[in-house]
């Protein structure tokens, strides 16, 4: 009984995230209260979701014999292959339907509100994994699509600053994205966006300069990015007014900002030593956190398990794995988020993980 328990909540949770940009739309078209659907789902079902898995004794840390219970390690499903394809197609598409109703005459203050709050909480959980994935990817239309995805919220440049900026930099004192110790998340997040923006411009630049491709060229990744976030501005204006360059601004840079909180709870304190004067460490297991929390792996595509995606980087979500020497962080992503925005609170959960880390972890 337990086990059929467990196998509805885990299809539930998966298959409510891939339904998140039709849920959002539904909640907007109906209105009221239902515009933020796609808000409490995430923040009010997954919790509750966390509720039943420990009233019921099933646990909410995924445990090692369970790894590969629902991915059939080897032989994936449709959905394992293709559900992160489906959704960013879904996302992409329901972004302009959900400006559309949200720039009519009758909607009001409180719907739209409901409406940027599940759009934003969507595009930077799901959706920003969803893009995270597919830049990973090596096959071309894949790689396209997770810029694609990106570039809907003005952060296509996020694929240069993530693959060339942080996984080479990642627990350097110079990496945009990885936290420091007694760092809160709201100066993390003025550095992570601001500098990873910069440090794109620059990561480009000098690509361009070694192989001796004139700046101003079309193969300017930064250039296309800036031109194709201008002709976004342009299109949302000329569809649906100044209103609506508004709230898809706001939605956007709500967006981007939970995304780079994955980055802040991922790497907080950690950093990488030196082992001699020109050389620093090997990334390992150490240099990332971990969640074991079963929802939040069953959410969003197994982001929890970060330290198997630095170490390697090309391999697809349902093929990652816990490390099971690491020290996880105490709840989901999304219960961490809501705490991490208030430093104080953060600071007193995390300190202590640290100092008992520092036997095998080095922090800033």
């Amino acid at each position: 009984m337990k086990r059929q328990l467990e196998k509805f909540l885990y299809y539930s949770v998966r298959y409510s995230a891939f339904g998140l940009p039709f849920i959002c739309l539904m909640g907007l078209y109906f209105g009221g209260i239902w515009s933020y659907s796609g808000f409490l789902i995430i923040f009010g079902y997954y919790f509750l979701v966390e509720l039943i898995l420990w009233t019921t004794g099933l646990g909410i840390a995924t445990r090692k014999k369970e790894e590969f219970q629902y991915s059939n390690f080897g032989q994936p499903s449709f959905m394992d292959k293709y559900g992160v394809a489906i959704y960013g197609v879904f996302q992409i598409l329901s972004l302009p339907m959900a400006l559309l109703l949200m720039t009519t005459p009758s909607i009001s203050l409180f719907e739209i509100v409901g409406g940027v709050l599940s759009f934003s909480c969507m595009i930077g959980s799901v959706g920003g994994l969803a893009g995270h994935e597919y830049i990973h990817r090596r096959v071309m239309w894949e790689r396209k699509l997770g810029i694609l995805i990106y570039g809907c919220i003005h952060y296509s440049h996020f694929t240069i600053s993530h693959l060339l900026g942080h996984h080479r930099n990642v627990g350097l004192a110079d990496d945009w994205s990885t936290s420091r110790e007694g760092e809160s998340s709201y100066q993390f997040l003025f550095r992570a966006l601001f500098h990873g923006y910069v440090g794109a411009w620059k990561i480009e630049t000098e690509r361009l300069k070694r192989k001796k491709i004139s700046f101003w060229s079309m193969d300017n990744f930064m250039i296309k990015s800036a031109l194709s976030s201008v002709t976004l501005i342009a299109l949302v204006y000329l569809a649906f007014g100044w209103k609506a360059v508004l709230i898809h601004s706001i939605i956007s840079f709500v967006g981007m900002s939970l995304m780079e909180m994955v980055n802040y709870l991922s790497h907080y304190g950690l950093k990488r030593e030196k082992v001699n004067p020109n050389q620093y460490e090997k990334i390992s297991n150490k240099h990332s956190w971990e969640s074991d929390n079963k929802v939040t792996n069953w959410f969003i595509f197994n982001a929890g398990k970060h330290c198997h995606h630095h170490r390697h980087p090309s391999d697809e979500h349902f093929q990652l794995v816990l490390a099971e020497e690491n020290d996880y962080l105490p709840y989901g992503l999304p219960m961490m988020t809501l705490i991490a925005l208030f430093p104080p609170l953060y600071f007193r959960l995390m300190s202590p993980l640290l100092i008992k880390s520092r036997g095998d972890r080095v922090t800033f």
